[in-house]
């Protein structure tokens, strides 16, 4: 394995691991925000 290949599972794995942060942040943030918006 090189160091590029390895460069970029990281980089890959790091997206991943951001995307599902995220994901699971709107969905915790999401209702509480339409909340307050439809308040």
């Amino acid at each position: 394995m090189t160091r590029l290949s390895t460069a970029k599972i990281v980089k890959y794995s790091l997206r991943n691991a951001f995307k599902n942060i995220v994901k699971t942040l709107a969905k915790n943030r999401l209702p509480a925000l339409r909340q307050s918006i439809f308040r």
